[in-house]
């Protein structure tokens, strides 16, 4: 990726302030770092996730030095479902989101006390559960 990473920030952040624009500016703050971080260490491809949605945004750049951003808002159905038979404690649902967007990697609980590690590869919108490293 040729951009520099200042002018990551501020297109990410003109990105977000279109998808919610009522971020406070900490919270706002952590997802622009969150979706810059992906875009360069995935190929252009982000993803922000909550309860409701999942939202991805992937920087297309030319050699014209002119880019584009596309944003898909999608279901998190796949996600909810691999979480679900996983045994994922309904109320730490929200955390565990919010921390595959800051991070693309999570370890949690599950409702058996067993941890397992859930990550995203946002260049292939997939999601990849395992068991935890114990030392994690």
């Amino acid at each position: 990726m040729r951009v520099k990473s200042d002018v990551l920030r501020r297109i990410a952040g003109t990105e977000l302030d279109k998808l919610f624009p009522d971020t406070a500016p900490r919270a706002r703050d952590d997802l622009i770092t969150a979706v810059v971080r992906q875009w360069i260490t995935s190929a252009g491809h982000a993803g922000i996730f909550t309860v409701a949605r999942n939202y991805w945004l992937h920087f297309e750049e030319f050699p014209d030095e002119r880019f584009q951003v596309h944003a898909e808002v999608t279901t998190p159905d796949g996600l909810g479902q691999l979480l679900r038979n996983h045994l994922a404690q309904e109320d730490d649902v929200p955390r565990i989101l919010r921390q595959l967007t800051l991070r693309q990697a999570v370890v949690f609980d599950n409702e058996d006390a067993i941890a397992f590690k859930i990550r995203v590869r946002p260049e292939l919108r997939r999601f990849e559960i395992e068991p935890a490293d114990p030392e994690e």
